[in-house]
């Protein structure tokens, strides 16, 4: 038994609803023989073991210590979703009480409307989209609310991050985004975002909600800064496509991505969706993928290879994404700047003072710890 198939069966049973075709590939692989502590460690990771839980029950000869693993990581996570529901209501009404308009992005409303059920998607934190106008005012309600915060609002900060990180004990993990793009590679106007949204009813609460075409948008940027990974991520637009698909408007949506410069990073999102999970296109636009140049059709299969190595460099993550963007030229300036970038971004980076003389250090050491970090 090859670890491949470990991996191609995660990929069987990380869906909404497998076909039946679907179910009977699973179950011939595990009949050849599973690592189950292997297929266990990996869905965990990749975020997908609430999902592969609601599938495994029909496949026959799984242990039972291997199923009752999943359905205690599957209680967890309902419990985990049940707060994360009743924090975001509590965090949106209270800026939506100081006129602060708050967008929930990701996270139990869009898992509620793509997978049905909120609790299929498991969730490392609470994403909230504000204005970044609001950014000063909403910081001062989270810390009323318990939250604290280490940002250094200042000049910089706006013109390199894109949200503001807040802490609680026992609370989620929560951001303010101010921004909804790597500033590395993205400049798109705040305004975009605002336009075209629509509402949804989540738990008693009606929420404003980017528009469907945005989501998938944001949905492929999101997973572009972060390397392709965990595959949570990639399921998550799969079965955006299978869910949202009648409601998509692909011409917008392709109009916005070229403007924006997000078309190869929407392409890509699309391309693994369907590479791995076999996500539904419309013909016109899966035909856009044989249009794909050399430079295009190498980092694309360089990323689908890559998807599940948790052994990635981040330097290599961001080389490739970086050489997607941009042409020779550019990819030199760019590269130069994000391993010797101004001191004060270092001092973000790695937590440390300023004022400091560590910092001088590690701006030698920088080149060094990028090479060694995993992932983005």
């Amino acid at each position: 038994m090859m670890k491949s198939d470990v991996y191609a069966l995660i990929l069987l049973l990380a869906r909404k609803s497998p076909t039946g075709a679907v179910i009977k590939k699973a179950q011939e692989l595990v009949d050849k023989g599973m690592d189950w502590k292997k297929f266990l460690e990996d869905a965990v990771a990749q975020g997908v073991a609430p999902l592969i839980y609601k599938n495994i029950g029909v496949i026959s000869e799984v242990p039972h210590d291997v199923t009752e693993t999943f359905r205690k990581s599957h209680i967890r996570n309902i419990s985990d979703t049940v707060r994360s529901s009743y924090e975001l209501a509590e965090i949106i009404g209270s800026l939506k009480k100081a006129d602060i308009e708050a967008i929930p992005i990701k996270g139990v409303t869009n898992a509620e409307e793509v997978f049905g059920e909120s609790s299929l998607y498991p969730s490392s934190d609470i994403d909230i989209m504000i204005r970044q106008k609001d950014v000063f005012k909403a910081t001062d309600i989270m810390k009323d609310m318990g939250y604290s915060s280490k940002a250094e609002l200042d000049g910089f900060f706006f013109e390199k991050y894109i949200e503001v990180n807040f802490f609680k004990t026992g609370a989620k993990h929560v951001e303010l985004h101010f921004s909804m793009h790597k500033k590395r590679y993205f400049n798109i106007p705040e305004d975009f975002w605002w336009e075209d949204l629509r509402e949804l009813d989540f738990n008693g609460n009606r929420y404003k909600m980017l528009s469907r075409e945005k989501t998938i948008l944001f949905a492929s940027i999101h997973l572009f800064s972060h390397g392709y990974s965990p595959f949570k991520f990639i399921v998550s637009i799969s079965e955006m496509l299978r869910s949202l698909q009648d409601d998509i408007d692909w011409n917008k949506l392709i109009e916005d991505a070229k403007k924006l410069n997000i078309y190869q990073p929407l392409l890509l999102s699309l391309y693994l969706a369907v590479t791995f999970l076999d996500a539904p296109l419309p013909d016109d636009i899966s035909g856009l993928f044989k249009k794909l140049s050399f430079k295009e059709r190498w980092i694309f299969k360089q990323i689908q290879r890559n998807v599940f190595n948790r052994n990635v460099r981040f330097a290599k993550v961001v080389f490739l994404l970086t050489v997607m963007q941009y042409n020779s030229f550019e990819v030199i300036c760019r590269m130069i700047k994000w391993i010797f970038p101004p001191l004060k971004e270092i001092s973000i980076r790695y937590n440390i003072s300023v004022e400091s003389k560590k910092i001088y250090l590690y701006y030698i050491l920088n080149p060094f710890l990028l090479l060694k970090k995993k992932r983005a």
